[in-house]
């Protein structure tokens, strides 16, 4: 996903047209390589055929293939039309025709359990930020400014770190992450100024704090832009 911001933060300085299009049925579109079998879900059983499974003869969501057999058939689109891959990213996608730059980012995300836990609480957040999103403009100080925090030890439970660390090109952010330890720390080097950005990613704050830190990475309601 990255790749997608860095595209669209270089994008609005230059003012580029940028196109997004959601496909809901992508994975149905792959082409399987391999025979795949699955058991019969309840219903489905033939009477005097208990016994057989089903040979698949296309993709279908929750396959391990399926990510796979999709982007090896929008790869083989792709480069018979004339793009070029990437060398150090797979899903970027360059073309020059009739001296325009053609530029495609490609983009793909399962959900786990472990996000499905989480919804709840993501999704009464999002209602009361419905009109948000991260706004790029075209600035005069166009850099590239990274940040990273690691909360040592706050986790009273198992006395585990939180590290995180966000990106900012331009105007706005590009790239971020926060992830907790899987060991713990039994010493560490501190260095940090008051409030800066990686906060956010990192620790619980107080509402002003959070609101401010949030607007400084470029994130505003939309709906008074």
């Amino acid at each position: 996903m990255e790749t997608v911001w860095v595209i669209i933060a270089i994008a609005a300085p230059h003012k580029w047209k940028v196109f997004q299009m959601d496909v809901k049925s992508t994975f149905f579109n792959g082409v399987l390589k391999e025979d795949v079998y699955g058991e019969k879900p309840p219903g489905y059983e033939v009477l005097g055929h208990e016994g057989k499974v089903y040979r698949l003869k296309k993709v279908c969501y929750g396959l391990k293939q399926a990510p796979r057999a999709w982007h090896n058939k929008t790869d083989s689109y792709l480069m018979s039309n004339g793009f070029g891959k990437s060398d150090g990213e797979p899903i970027l996608y360059i073309k020059l025709a009739n001296g325009k730059l053609i530029i495609v980012v490609l983009f793909m995300e399962t959900p786990k359990d472990t996000h499905w836990q989480a919804g709840k609480r993501i999704l009464r957040y999002v209602n009361g930020t419905k009109g948000y999103g991260i706004l790029y403009n075209a600035v005069t100080d166009f850099r590239l400014i990274g940040y990273t925090y690691s909360d040592w030890a706050r986790r009273l439970d198992d006395r585990k770190s939180t590290s995180g660390y966000v990106f900012h090109m331009g105007s706005s952010v590009i790239s971020w992450a926060s992830k907790k330890k899987p060991i713990i720390a039994i010493s560490t080097v501190k260095a940090e100024s008051k409030q800066q950005l990686a906060d956010i990613f990192t620790k619980p704050l107080g509402r002003g704090t959070f609101e401010r830190l949030r607007r400084n990475l470029g994130i505003v309601d939309l709906n008074f832009v």
